[in-house]
């Protein structure tokens, strides 16, 4: 069981910006098994046996990502991070896992305080399948509005009202993408941490910022390769040490 493999996904069509790819960069100096997941390689990693959802290609970038994060994990096991997270060498927490009778290794301070964004998992656990179980029925009951009103920009979501920052042309009127920005992550993937939390290792390393959505260059400063600082709109500064 290869626990120690590192999962990140890229699933909009526009290019990684510079500093994604130093962050990418920065965990593959750090971690051996580093598969960063895109529209060219999805396929590679989906099993047969355990296709994707039908309605996966009408989701929005961010929705597709919130699935994968599941599915990569639910089929192959090992660590998934939002390509957003400082780098830090994972093997201690994947051997800790592995020689362990624990499902996961996630981050819970407390009921209010859980990570969407940075966890290992299983494979083919019980909390795996319940988490999938869970997405596919959530997709399952927006089917039919998924399939008519797909998504058409990358945060797309049920309160989406675009701006003068998005084309407006490309919205006609009443159009309705169905699904709610975090309702994968925040309601599911949380929800479901806490409940098999007696079940898990729950004091896993997690990147925490309140304008999480609006990352863009200008918040990150790459000063070398040991080191990550995350500095935000709120002067917040988060850094990670090295293990």
């Amino acid at each position: 069981m290869d626990l120690d493999k590192i999962w990140m996904c890229w699933t909009d069509k526009n290019p990684l910006s510079e500093v994604r790819k130093s962050i990418i960069s920065s965990w593959r100096n750090k971690n051996k098994n580093v598969t960063l997941v895109t529209p060219d390689n999805l396929y590679d990693f989906v099993d047969k046996k355990y296709p994707l959802h039908d309605c996966y290609n009408c989701l929005s970038s961010v929705h597709k990502a919130d699935y994968l994060r599941v599915y990569l994990l639910h089929i192959h096991g090992g660590a998934y991070f939002d390509i957003k997270n400082p780098a830090f060498d994972i093997a201690p927490y994947a051997d800790k896992l592995l020689n362990s009778d624990k499902l996961g290794y996630v981050h819970i301070k407390n009921k209010n305080s859980i990570s969407p964004c940075s966890f290992i998992l299983k494979p083919k656990s019980e909390l795996t399948f319940h988490l999938i179980k869970l997405l596919n029925n959530y997709l399952d009951k927006y089917r039919d509005q998924l399939n008519k009103y797909p998504a058409l920009h990358a945060r797309h979501h049920s309160g989406f009202n675009p701006s003068q920052r998005f084309d407006r042309s490309k919205y006609d009127k009443g159009y309705c993408y169905p699904l709610d920005w975090g309702y994968m992550t925040h309601i599911i993937l949380k929800q479901s941490f806490y409940e098999f939390k007696d079940k898990l290792f729950i004091d896993f390393l997690t990147l925490k910022c309140s304008n999480y959505a609006n990352f863009e260059e200008e918040d990150v400063l790459i000063k070398n390769t040991r080191e990550i600082t995350f500095i935000y709109d709120n002067n917040c500064i988060l850094k990670i040490p090295e293990i």
